[in-house]
Parts: C-alpha cells; structure tokens; sequence
C-alpha cells in the first residue's frame, strides 16, 4: 500500500500538466505564457525538494519524519486541484497552479524517501520498480480519463484528481500509522543541513565528470518529457482536430508504454552492494546516495 501516494500524486500532476493548458487556452493563445505557466513545476522542483528532503532527514514527530510533510503537502494539492477549471483568469490559474506543486514538492519528496527507511538494500530495486508501477497507473488513468472528463466541464478532471488524491493519500497515511512503524529520524538528528547538502552537491559534480555527463541527460529527458506533457493534448485537439474524447483514447497509448516500462524495470534486478559516483538521492537530501555504476566497485 505505500504506492498508493504515487498512484494519486502521478494521476494529479498529470491532470495538471496534460489538461490545464486546454483550461488555459480559453484565456490565452499564448503558446510561451501557458508554457510558463506550467513550467513553474520545473522553478519550484529547484529548490523545494532540497528544503523538504533536509528537514525531512531531521525531524522527529511521534508520526515519523516523512508523514508530516505529505500532510502538509497534501491540502495544498486539494485546494489547488478545486480551484483549477473554477477561476475565470490567467493570473488566478497561476496561483492555483504554484499552490498545486509547492504542495506537490513538499508531499513527494519526503515522501519517496519512506522508500529507503523501509525497504533493505535487498529488495530496493523491486520496491522502486513497485513505485514505477504505480506511477505508470495513475498516469495512465489521467490521460485515458481526462480527455472524456474534460469535455463534461472543465473543473470535472480536477475535481475527480482531488478525490482519488485525498482517498490515496488518506489511506495511505491510515495503514502507516496503524500497522507499520514511521521511522522518527533518531538516528538522523545530526543530519546535515541544506547548506551543507548544497555543498556536498556541488563538490562531487566537480569531482566526477561521469556525475555531470548523468545529471545534463537527465535534465534534456525531463525537459523533453515536460514538454510533451504540457503540449500533447493542445497537439492533438487543436493541431490535429480531433475531440477531447479521441485524444484521450490517442494519448492513452502513452499510459500502456509508461505501464509496460514499469513493469520491467521492477524485474529486473539491481546490485545495490557497491557504487561508483555518488550523489544525494532525491527526496533525502542527507541520509542516502544514488550511485552511478563504475567498473571500480566500492561502498558508497
């Protein structure tokens, strides 16, 4: 049940990227405004996740050091989510749009990081291939329905995100606190502080050309997948004539590749005994590293 917050945060955020610049096209022919519009994902994921995931590392709370923020997150994501096909301008979209993913951040990042406090190195390549299986739903959900949803109202596909994302989110949140045991951060109290993770950051892409070739490649993937998100409804819709109802059932395919990659990523297995080039995982900012392979194997 802990990929239940995916499933619902991945079928929100692709609600918002793929169906609000529709909503937005009613106030704008802009094609850059929409894009900068949405594109604040993309400023707030600079710095948000850094902030949440070092004090993530360090708090402790009789619920846990991750919870607190998917609590926090989460309302924040509800309001933004209601609001979103309500308002009637392109400024008050871009605020509802910056509340959604300030919360999004907050919620996610702490949030991905249960995933190690959890789960061994032994099992971390399936339990993160259990998340992508999840993500892989919940984004192919957003896209099969929202299309349909769309063409009843514009408020409907947002709405309907903010139930099943309070239900997951709920849920999950329920089943933690009852049967499972939310790590407090006692052993992380003197974990470093965003400054240092910061430094620590900056140090090991100067030190590790192997680091930096990674981080550039996957910054042009989320750039080229951003981009199709936010685009590919507007495409097919406006460009390509066909109605909300056929996009979604066009687009949809998308959810089947996303799915079929989940699934084998999650079986596929992982040698977590060694590492080459490390860095801060995202979503703990302190307390883990991912690895780049290196044929010069070592502890990280």
């Amino acid at each position: 049940m802990l990929g239940l917050p995916t499933f619902g945060m991945a079928l929100a955020i692709t609600t918002v990227s793929a169906y609000l610049p529709v909503v937005a096209s009613q106030f704008t022919s802009s094609a850059p405004v929409i894009g900068v519009i949405i594109g604040g994902e993309g400023v707030m994921a600079l710095w948000i996740p850094v902030i949440a995931g070092s004090w993530s590392d360090r708090l402790t709370t009789p619920i846990g050091r991750r919870l607190p923020f998917v609590v926090a997150g989460t309302p924040m994501m509800l309001v933004g989510l209601a609001l979103m096909g309500a308002v009637n301008s392109l400024v008050a979209i871009a605020l509802v749009v910056a509340i959604f993913f300030a919360g999004y951040f907050i919620a996610y990042e702490p949030y991905r990081a249960l995933y190690p406090d959890i789960f061994g190195e032994e099992v971390a390549g399936r339990a993160q291939g259990n998340q992508a299986v999840w993500r892989g739903l919940g984004t192919g959900v957003a896209l099969l329905a929202g299309g349909a949803l769309l063409s009843v109202a514009s408020f409907v596909p947002f709405a309907c995100a903010a139930v099943v994302l309070a239900l997951a989110n709920v849920a999950f949140a329920a089943i933690l606190l009852r049967y499972g045991d939310p790590p407090r951060g006692e052993r992380d109290l003197e974990a470093p502080g965003i400054r240092d993770v910061a430094g620590r950051v900056k140090r090991l892409l100067s030190e590790h050309p192997a680091l930096r070739a990674y981080m550039a490649a996957n910054a042009l993937w989320e750039l080229a997948m951003g981009a199709l998100k936010t685009f590919i409804v507007l495409y097919v819709t406006a460009g390509l004539g066909f109605a909300l109802a056929q996009a979604s059932l066009i687009i949809g395919g998308v959810a089947a590749i996303v799915l079929v990659g989940g699934l084998a990523s999650g079986s596929s297995r992982i040698d977590s005994d060694g590492c080459g080039s490390c860095a801060p995982a995202s979503g703990s900012t302190g307390s883990r590293c991912s690895c780049l392979p290196s044929p010069r194997r070592r502890r990280c």
